[in-house]
């Protein structure tokens, strides 16, 4: 890759030389394509690199795994870093980035700002992927048709002239096509070195109703994380009038450091949760044997909720009962800045994966996991909430009480990243104290619901 020269023109016609690095700096794209590059900018995939539970996961992953946990992190963090050599040196010899880092060589934090995160070269150069899991990707500059002059992919059948990149097209980058969400669902199923399937985010989806055409709804991640609006394919001489993609692509992950659009991101990942889950709270009012219903649905989610990293979120119904203002019973309050797995609480309604030791122990770290256990809310498999068929998908607990409440109240919450696991590395040294504090924690406003009787037996309907 280090070695490879393309030839462009600039304004003038004059023919120049540019190294592919060039064609790697997201920067460069600015200049035709500026809300592209806006939006990615303060995307999590901007990101990737550069978050420090990251960097403190990988640097001590690597020591208690006396290094061989490798390049696995760096793989879809950093993926460049894997891919491009280097002779950083001087002694003659070509290695990646990531060799040098897992080697002790090179500080992950050093790292060319063209090399970090996932940037536009990478997504737009995947040639074809190998696999559907730990980003086994082919870019175009490796097995491309044409490697000296390797084009950039889009969704634009008939892309437009320019004087900066090859162009094609390809139906890994077109969000109408489910072939595009395999460019997604590449990195987002994980496979530990051990063979855990740790996130299990792309399965979700060819399972749920939006992955399958035969199901009538499909509906890839582009349309739900990318939403399209027309504008300006860029803003080059021969630029058009194009159905574009949004490149802020949130999901629940939030920049945790000084970074570019930290309030539009948290901002946009609190509006696609707040559609997410369907709640239903539903009163027994026999006075022998009362009874409170809470049930979830999840609607909009095109996988489970919560997903991804499913063993590190923190997810969890606060509910609370009362007669005449007194509490006759609630569960899951848990306390700003309490770790959820620290609340003694027996009816705890906890969402999520659990990653088990071989003794079936949990534990905080993906290389320690040897199993897990499951407690999602499975992605919609059918076309209507809280249907009574085959594809059941929602999730429904019932409370025994000695008296009928007249108030019932609910919510969702849900933390990306458990204070339990930022605490393990705090403690081991890893992570700066202060990134505790920063951990966001949302409510899912859909899920923010106070059930009353005049309301009938079941609410919201």
């Amino acid at each position: 890759m280090a070695c490879i020269l393309l030839v462009g023109c600039n304004s003038e016609g004059v023919q120049v030389e540019t190294g592919l690095e060039r064609l790697m700096k997201p920067e460069n794209c600015q200049g035709c394509h500026p809300t592209q590059f806006k939006e990615w900018s303060g995307s999590m995939h901007a990101y990737a690199s550069l978050d420090p539970i990251f960097i403190a996961m990988h640097e001590r992953g690597q020591r208690e795994s006396n290094g061989e946990l490798g390049t696995f992190c760096i793989n879809c963090h950093a993926p460049l870093a894997t891919r491009v050599k280097v002779d950083i040196d001087g002694d003659g010899d070509l290695e990646t980035y990531a060799d040098e880092i897992v080697a002790g060589r090179f500080d992950i934090r050093d790292l060319p700002s063209h090399l970090e995160g996932v940037n536009c070269y990478y997504c737009h150069t995947v040639e074809r992927i190998d696999a559907d899991h730990n980003n086994q990707m082919c870019l175009t500059d490796e097995c491309g048709t044409d490697r000296e002059n390797p084009p950039m992919l889009g969704g634009i059948s008939k892309p437009n002239a320019n004087s900066f990149h090859a162009s094609a097209a390809s139906p890994l980058l077109d969000g109408r096509d489910l072939e595009s969400s395999n460019l997604c669902g590449g990195c987002h199923d994980i496979v530990t070195p051990d063979g855990i399937h740790i996130e299990r985010t792309f399965h979700e989806w060819k399972n749920s109703v939006f992955g399958k055409e035969e199901m009538g709804q499909p509906l890839t991640c582009n349309q739900c994380h990318m939403p399209g609006s027309n504008g300006m394919s860029s803003m080059g001489p021969n630029g058009r009038m194009r159905r574009l993609h949004d490149h802020s692509m949130p999901g629940v992950d939030t920049a945790l450091i000084p970074f570019p659009q930290r309030d539009e991101q948290m901002a946009a990942v609190q509006s696609l949760l707040d559609n997410t889950l369907l709640p239903r709270i539903c009163v027994d009012d026999d006075e022998t044997a009362p009874s409170v219903s809470i049930g979830l649905e999840n609607i909009a989610a095109g996988h489970s909720w919560p997903s991804g990293a499913a063993s590190d979120r923190r997810a969890w119904v606060e509910m609370t009962f009362y007669k005449n203002d007194e509490v006759l019973f609630q569960a899951g309050h848990v306390a700003e800045g309490e770790a959820l797995t620290e609340l003694n609480d027996p009816d705890l309604w906890r969402l999520g994966d659990k990653a088990l030791d071989e003794d079936g122990e949990e534990v905080h770290l993906f290389w320690q996991a040897k199993s897990y256990e499951s407690n999602l809310l499975a992605a919609p498999k059918d076309n209507s909430p809280f249907s009574h068929g085959s594809r059941l998908t929602h999730v429904t607990r019932e409370y025994a009480l000695d008296t009928v409440p007249d108030r019932v109240e609910m919510r969702v919450k849900l933390r990306p990243m458990g204070l339990d696991i930022i605490d393990s590395l705090i403690e081991s040294g890893d992570l700066d104290a202060g990134i505790r504090d920063l951990i966001p924690t949302f409510t899912l406003r859909s899920t923010d619901i106070v059930w009353s009787p005049e309301l009938g037996d079941c609410y919201p309907y």
